[in-house]
């Protein structure tokens, strides 16, 4: 009876913490706005970055896992930090969390992109 129930738990702590991530469907809303990245981490299993719009409002937008990233050239250092960029992405409804699609600088040049394992953006995926 215990096994029953330990195993039980475990199949919905694990069902859990698969659903509250994976897939985008919880960022609806695109955005496209200038930035000032306050904190890049580079960690699995997806790095991330902080950054402060130009209202104030700080942003937590998810970019690929770190290994994804350098695979397709990009590190930790990557994206300039303490600098205004554009980013576009798509966020939740109401909320500050999302993630990045492309990092961009002012000027157009391209700090950054989200790509899937087989090559593609997640622009062309969305």
């Amino acid at each position: 009876m215990f096994m029953r129930i330990f195993g039980s738990v475990l199949v919905l702590v694990f069902s859990l913490s698969a659903s509250a991530h994976h897939g985008w469907r919880s960022y609806p809303v695109e955005y496209n706005f200038t930035a000032t990245v306050t904190e890049v981490v580079h960690r699995m299993p997806h790095a991330y970055i902080y950054a402060e719009d130009e209202q104030g409002t700080v942003w937590h937008l998810f970019l690929a896992p770190s290994e994804r990233n350098e695979r397709f050239g990009y590190d930790g250092s990557s994206i300039p930090v303490g600098v205004p960029i554009q980013l576009i992405g798509q966020h939740e409804r109401g909320g500050n969390e999302g993630k990045v699609h492309f990092a961009n600088s002012l000027e157009g040049e391209n700090y950054y992109t989200y790509y899937y394992d087989n090559g593609s953006s997640s622009w062309s995926r969305r």
